[in-house]
């Protein structure tokens, strides 16, 4: 048995979806621990908008409508995962994706994060925005697996849209 604790990080989107088929494609033992996250990030309030007017923006309502969308993205990776014959614990956190990747693969004693990854993001994107995974590359304590986005991610079931 190579990893007894396995986390992929999933939001619904096609890079994400890779993520659900490279686990699958791991094919784990029946008692090795999967986790599915989810992570809705905090919306961080503006503070003026034009003209310097106050803009009502509540955090409270738009972590609720990602909570919901979320919840819908990871019903639908807990049925990939299941058709599959794995049994994963769902998990949906607030915050920053790569500090709370990190944190839940230390409290979970993880041994193996999944992520996916885009390559259709310019390299000047890349270099501007950053990477999650390059970023976890150097947060986590334990082994990263970067899933590389399929042509085709009609073969694990996907829908055909993200967050």
């Amino acid at each position: 048995m190579m990893y007894r604790k396995i986390l992929i990080a999933y939001n619904g989107t096609p890079e994400s979806a890779s993520a659900l088929q490279e686990c699958i494609r791991l094919r784990p033992d029946p008692d090795v621990e999967i986790h599915l996250l989810g992570v809705i990030d905090d919306p961080t309030p503006p503070i003026v908008g034009d003209f310097g007017t106050p803009i009502h923006f509540n955090p409270d309502e738009q972590i609720a409508e990602d909570r919901k969308k979320m919840d819908r993205e990871l019903t639908h990776g807990l049925k990939i995962l299941r058709d599959a014959g794995l049994n994963p614990v769902v998990h949906l956190e607030v915050g920053e994706p790569v500090a709370v990747i990190d944190e839940v693969a230390r409290k979970l004693g993880v041994e193996l994060v999944i992520v996916g990854h885009g390559r259709h993001r310019s390299w000047a994107t890349r270099w501007w925005r950053g990477s999650t995974d390059a970023s976890l590359i150097e947060k986590i304590s334990c082994s990263l697996l970067v899933a590389p986005e399929r042509h085709r991610p009609s073969t694990l079931g996907y829908r055909g849209f993200g967050l």
